[in-house]
């Protein structure tokens, strides 16, 4: 049944694409901070 398959894969798909994309922008935030924070050191 490749329908019943595509129907059950396709939302697992999305919301394993929408965390990762999620965690990668988090993580290049903080690496763009932490450079932008090691380039100005403010203590």
């Amino acid at each position: 049944m490749p329908t019943t398959e595509a129907a059950w894969w396709t939302p697992t798909m999305s919301v394993i694409v929408v965390v990762a994309v999620t965690v990668i922008i988090c993580l290049m935030a903080l690496y763009t901070i932490y450079c932008y924070r090691k380039s100005m050191p403010q203590d």
